[in-house]
């Protein structure tokens, strides 16, 4: 372990915050290294005087440096009796989320408490418990503190007057659930908790090499996830740019394409990326996943790129689009309604599909362009119609 020196003299001389600025510095510099010793002689007893926030992040990062993070974990969680956990509450949710994300893990290990934690009904429980059984306990006991505070967890529970939770709680809430989905292959769930995760965590907080890994596991759950239809959200993130450069840009290159919903493409990417995409069994195991969605989302990015007012398409334009069959027309164009994306009815005499309304979604910088190029056609369209009253109110004055 580095000289403390420095640090014990800042305790002593009682410069609490210059201490925990240049603890969390000596964290950064030795994060490869067993922390336990900076706990035990430096940061234990310094909760009172301690920004609570930079006050858990210390001992959740000195935690992963530990052979034993659950324990390391549990032994601090144990401080908290009933009253301390009211006070206290960021600090208390972070310490039993970050334990539950590593018993997620790990799968792997129990929660040892001092006697001088809650005594509640559901402790002697909690204790015969392990692993991501006990991560899933741990998330249920944890989850109505937190929705009772937010109002987008779910939006039924009436909220609390009671201050709501920090934002470093409530991303890290929903880093721990996208890995509980993550594991148990919930593609939408850790979909959307990853990205409400994501909104709440600057980029420059997240190293490169984890933006990458998060980017490709975002790409490939958005394309396996069979009700996920719109991409334009992770197709304009700041963080999926991240896969550029790399050996995994193929990811990102389809991802666009389910985004632009063009099937020529798509046609072409998997002829030239056989290989690699047979890397990955899980594309693997959702092909008809992929060609499904693939053709749906064709058929709501053409819809998209028309006018409001030429929102009636032939059955031959949806053979054409979708690359189908003419058998498959209808089943395709209903199972496009069943998204909810677009609605409308099929006039089977006619054989014509009517369009009457499109969900609003996040646009990706190719939708945006297609936006702009109908504005700019409605803008000429509006010209030309004051330059024909103009005219016409000038013939009738003369």
């Amino acid at each position: 372990m580095t000289d403390l020196g420095p640090l014990e003299e800042l305790k002593r001389k009682k410069l609490w915050h210059q201490l925990t600025e240049e603890i969390l510095q000596y964290i950064d510099n030795h994060e490869e290294m067993d922390l336990t010793s900076l706990y035990e002689t430096i940061v234990n007893g310094l909760f009172p005087y301690m920004n609570e926030m930079k006050w858990a992040k210390i001992v959740t990062t000195i935690a992963k440096t530990t052979p034993n993070p659950v324990s390391f974990l549990a032994k601090i969680r144990g401080t908290f009796d009933e009253q301390m956990k009211m006070n206290h509450l960021d600090s208390y949710l972070i310490i039993t989320l970050s334990i539950a994300q590593h018993l997620q893990f790990t799968d792997e290990g129990t929660l040892e408490e001092s006697s001088s934690s809650s005594t509640s009904s559901s402790t002697g429980f909690i204790s015969m418990l392990k692993g991501r059984e006990l991560a899933d306990q741990l998330i249920s006991e944890v989850t109505p503190l937190i929705e009772e505070r937010i109002g987008y967890v779910n939006p039924t529970i009436h909220l609390s007057l009671e201050a709501p939770v920090e934002e470093p709680v409530v991303a890290l809430y929903h880093l721990v659930i996208a890995e509980k989905c993550q594991l148990s292959h919930d593609f939408l769930g850790f979909y959307h908790h990853m990205l409400q995760y994501l909104s709440r965590t600057p980029m420059k907080q997240i190293k490169l090499k984890v933006q990458r890994e998060i980017a490709k596991s975002l790409a490939v759950s958005a394309i396996v996830s069979p009700s996920l239809y719109t991409f334009g959200e992770l197709a304009s993130h700041p963080l999926f740019q991240s896969l550029k450069g790399t050996e995994d840009e193929w990811l990102h290159e389809l991802v666009l394409i389910f985004d632009e919903g063009d099937s020529q493409k798509y046609k072409k990417f998997i002829t030239e990326h056989d290989a690699v995409m047979r890397t990955q069994p899980i594309l693997l195991e959702h092909s008809s996943v992929l060609r499904d969605k693939l053709r749906v989302a064709s058929i709501v990015s053409y819809v998209f790129s028309l006018p409001v007012e030429k929102r009636v398409i032939s059955f031959e334009d949806v053979q054409r689009v979708a690359q189908v069959s003419p058998a498959m027309v209808e089943f395709l164009v209903l199972k496009s309604f069943a998204t909810g994306i677009i609605t409308g009815r099929i006039d089977e005499i006619e054989k014509l599909v009517v369009i009457t309304d499109i969900k609003p979604r996040m646009l990706s910088r190719f939708h945006v362009a297609q936006m702009e190029k109908k504005v700019t056609a409605w803008s000429e369209r509006a010209a030309d119609s004051l330059h024909f009253l103009q005219a016409t109110m000038n013939s009738a004055r003369n």
